[in-house]
Formats: structure tokens, C-alpha cells, sequence
């Protein structure tokens, strides 16, 4: 990821279609292979803890989020749905000028279903450009009490009244990329161990990594009504000791309307106790025909406990 940007990309109409499909779950078939790295495999051993440590301590926490939208398009009119993920409507020429807005909001990951194999992310909006949103300390108890409430259509309201809020597109289930790594999901791409490289004072690992197998990793629904699925391929940055994840980059092309666009996302992430791994920040930028459309930057903090994770 570059560093011109200030820490901003978009991921607002890209949707995750494998973190909530059950299919992700099926291992891809083993084909002949050369033995693998050492290296590589304790690496991507280590990546593997780190994903199931993301699974069962993230939905423990509650967090604070701060999302910084930047955007080219014009902000849509207030209470309009936007229910697509691809690229926004065409928007007049007078509308191209940079739109700036944040939204701090309690953030949480949990089941739908109380499903193991799935998670979503949830929000309270507390205030939107420094306006607040109701009482923290009421808004807080609602967030918490239909997380704890096992009430799907509780947990969908969250969704859809946050969806409201976004300029021109949202953001979906991104801060759980780690997830794409779990061990029975690894098989489902090829991965190349590089060089080290440095995060700010860290030094890193880095694999690449192409998805070669499973359903694809993106799916985009584009405004037009036009859907397609796009493979996955970038890159993971790990500790060279013991493969602990530390950030998560992710890169995506494809052809729209005779338009190339490209997306790419970086989430880096943490240890809040020796059972979770939470995101610290997820970035995301999207261009057309080289031409920025879309940047965010989403830190995190504020991280307190909920007591147990459900795996019902």
C-alpha cells in the first residue's frame, strides 16, 4: 500500500462473500506439489493460530471506531439505502470535489446465527461529523444488549441503520481478512515467501499469496445491477519469529463499463490479550482509470471486554 494517502482507502462496495458463506469452509483438493518450504510452513502455522485466536476472542470485545470517509462522489441524500456494493451511481461533474466526513461508532464482531464458522461486524453510531448521536451511555446498553441478545433481526437493524450513514457505499466484515487464513482455508492458495520489509519499526515477513481454488473471494455487486466475483491475491506481513500476524494487504482488478478499476485494502492488527487478535486500523482506496474515487481510514481503540465469546 502506498503512503501518499493519509492512512485513507475505500472498501464500501466491496462485500466479502466468503466470510458468511459456509462453502468457504470446504478444503480445496490437495494436487501434487513440491515439498514445501520450512520456513513457509512455520510461518504459515502461525497465521493459522492467529486466525483461530481472531475467531473466539474478537467477539469478546467492544471497541470504539472512527472512520474517516474521504470521496469523490457526491454524498447521497440523508435515509437513502444504499444496498449495492459496486461503483456508485455516475454523478454530475460539479460533484467531483472531495467530500469529507467521520462517524464514531461502537464497533463489535459477532455471529448472525450464533454461527462458529461466521462473523459480522456490527455499529452504534455515537456522532457523525462531531454531532453526537443520543446518550453514550444509553446508546452503549442497546449496541450491547442486542449483541447478547441472539436476536438476528436486533443484529440486521444495527447493519442496515449504519448503512444509512455512509456517503456513498459501506464498508463490510473487512477488519476480519485474517479470517481468509485459517487452516482449513490456507489450502486455497498459493503463497511465496519474500524478503523481509519493514512496518514502521517492525520487521516482517511478507507472503504473497494468489487464491487458486474455492468459490472467489470477492463477489461485487456493481450499480448497474452487474455482479461478478473477483480471486484474491496480496500480501501478509507476519512476524519472521513466529508468523503472528501483524497486517493483512489485498488488492483486486477487474474491467466495469469499459472502466478499470482497482481496489486494494491494508488492516493491520493486534494482540488486546493472549487469546485475541483484534484490527488496529483497515485502509482502503479505490481507483478508476487511475483516477481516485474512494479513500477511508478506520482506526480502532478502546477496546473492552464482553466477557466469554458465544459459540453456540
Amino acid at each position: 500500500m502506498g503512503s501518499a494517502l493519509p492512512s485513507a482507502p475505500r472498501i464500501p462496495r466491496l462485500l466479502l462473500g466468503l466470510i458468511a458463506s459456509p462453502v468457504w469452509m470446504l478444503a480445496a483438493s490437495s494436487t501434487a506439489q513440491t515439498p514445501p518450504d520450512p520456513a513457509l510452513t512455520r510461518l504459515l502455522s502461525g497465521i493459522g493460530t492467529d486466525a483461530g485466536r481472531f475467531r473466539s476472542g474478537a467477539p469478546a470485545y467492544l471497541g470504539t471506531e472512527t472512520w474517516t470517509e474521504y470521496s469523490t462522489a457526491a454524498p447521497h441524500k440523508p435515509g437513502k439505502r444504499r444496498l449495492h456494493f459496486g461503483l456508485p451511481p455516475k454523478t454530475p461533474a460539479e460533484s467531483t470535489a472531495t467530500v469529507t466526513r467521520q462517524i464514531v461508532s461502537l464497533y463489535a464482531l459477532a455471529p448472525m446465527n450464533r454461527r462458529a464458522e461466521s462473523l459480522f461486524e456490527f455499529r452504534q453510531v455515537l456522532s457523525v461529523d462531531g454531532k453526537p448521536s443520543g446518550d453514550p451511555a444509553q446508546l452503549r446498553q442497546q449496541f450491547v444488549d442486542a449483541l447478547t441478545s441472539e436476536d438476528s433481526k436486533r443484529l440486521r437493524r444495527l447493519r442496515d441503520n449504519f448503512e444509512k450513514q455512509a456517503m456513498s457505499g459501506i464498508l463490510i466484515d473487512f477488519g476480519q481478512l485474517i479470517l481468509l487464513f485459517t487452516r482449513p482455508r490456507q489450502k486455497q492458495y498459493s503463497y511465496e515467501l519474500k524478503p523481509t520489509e519493514h512496518i514502521g519499526a517492525l520487521t516482517a515477513a511478507r507472503i504473497d499469496f494468489t487464491q487458486k481454488t474455492g468459490d472467489q473471494g470477492l463477489h461485487i455487486s456493481e450499480s448497474g445491477g452487474d455482479e461478478q466475483d473477483t480471486p484474491l491475491h496480496g500480501q501478509i506481513m507476519v512476524s519472521p519469529a513466529d508468523g503472528s500476524v501483524l497486517q493483512i494487504r489485498l488488492t483486486a482488478d477487474r474491467k466495469v463499463n469499459d472502466h478499470q478499476v482497482h481496489d486494494e485494502a491494508q488492516v493491520d492488527y493486534t494482540s488486546i490479550a493472549p487469546h485475541a487478535l483484534v484490527p488496529v486500523s483497515v485502509v482502503h482506496r479505490r481507483t478508476q482509470d487511475g483516477k481516485t474515487l474512494y479513500q477511508d481510514v478506520f482506526t480502532y481503540s478502546n477496546w473492552q471486554s464482553l466477557g466469554p465469546p458465544s459459540h453456540h
